[in-house]
């Protein structure tokens, strides 16, 4: 069951908060764009308005094949100058100045609307696993992220297109390192909810496991040189480590400093807020970081 036949088939809008002030340094605009991931759509607007990557600001990523609606921050410009951007699949509009640039992790919700002529029952909640958009066109994000984690710049550079400048090389290799992360979580997830009477399906890197009836939710943690391995999400992530033969102290990347980080923790599952369907699309809100991919998959097969 293909969903995306068009673009316009997914709609997903940013909520973030913008506090502003008329005489603040910062440009803030609504940015939509189609058929263009976040980081190209962003180097299109800092090439057309002459400015470096780093002077960007944006709270997320959003997916290629979509219309997507989300905030950006630029240096001080008009008005006038942000709304006749003319391009053919991006375009902006002016939100107001601001003292604050936008950053990663500002997004306080996603609203979405998805074209889903089927039938299906409704729920609170759903596994918050992360989709096959983490792990890249060829599904191999994770393994450029797991030769970080060994050292082997040599090899990641010769799979990959370097880019010409250190930022969006270091985005890049944040991007990769999150991927194995995520994959690791994936995995870690499935294997602790597959105690539980649940149902399955398969993606890129294997299988996602919903669980028939709602538990508690808890958090888990993205595997890190520091986290604990107590409990039985620990015993799953050991199992996991010997496996895959990396080491907690292969997450410290001295090379690249600005991937050391303490263990960050995601819940296990997010809230599915206003569900509801018209005619044949359906409207939902979710919480920053959870895919709305993985809550059709869940509902295409929760019938």
């Amino acid at each position: 069951m293909n969903i995306k036949q068009k673009p316009e088939d997914f709609q997903v809008k940013e909520v973030i908060s913008l506090n502003l002030d008329k005489k603040g340094p910062y440009t803030y605009a609504l940015m939509k764009k189609k058929n263009y991931n976040t980081l190209d759509a962003i180097k299109t607007i800092s090439n057309i308005f002459k400015i470096g990557l780093k002077q960007i600001g944006f709270a997320g990523s959003k997916d290629k094949k979509a219309v997507t609606y989300q905030y950006i921050s630029l240096p001080r410009f008009s008005k006038d100058k942000i709304n006749n951007l003319e391009l053919k699949d991006i375009s902006l509009k002016f939100k107001g100045y601001g003292n604050k640039r936008i950053v990663l992790g500002d997004v306080i919700a996603n609203k979405f609307k998805i074209k889903f002529p089927y039938k299906f029952k409704k729920t609170d909640f759903c596994e918050n696993y992360f989709d096959d958009q983490r792990f890249g066109i060829n599904s191999n994000n994770h393994e450029l992220g797991k030769l970080i984690l060994k050292k082997d710049f040599k090899k990641l550079n010769s799979l990959i297109e370097k880019p010409t400048n250190n930022y969006e090389y270091n985005i890049k290799l944040r991007f990769y390192f999150h991927s194995y992360q995520s994959y690791l979580f994936n995995l870690c997830l499935s294997k602790f909810l597959s105690k539980y009477p649940n149902y399955e399906t398969n993606y890129s890197l294997g299988q996602f496991i919903f669980i028939k009836k709602k538990i508690k939710n808890f958090k888990m943690p993205l595997l890190n040189f520091d986290t604990d391995l107590n409990g039985n999400i620990g015993k799953i992530y050991k199992k996991l480590i010997q496996t895959e033969k990396i080491k907690l102290d292969d997450f410290l990347i001295r090379q690249c400093p600005f991937l050391i980080s303490d263990t960050q923790y995601r819940d296990a599952f997010f809230k599915v807020e206003d569900l509801n369907k018209k005619r044949d699309y359906i409207y939902f809100i979710l919480p920053k970081g959870a895919y709305a991919t993985i809550l059709i998959r869940k509902l295409i097969k929760y019938t």
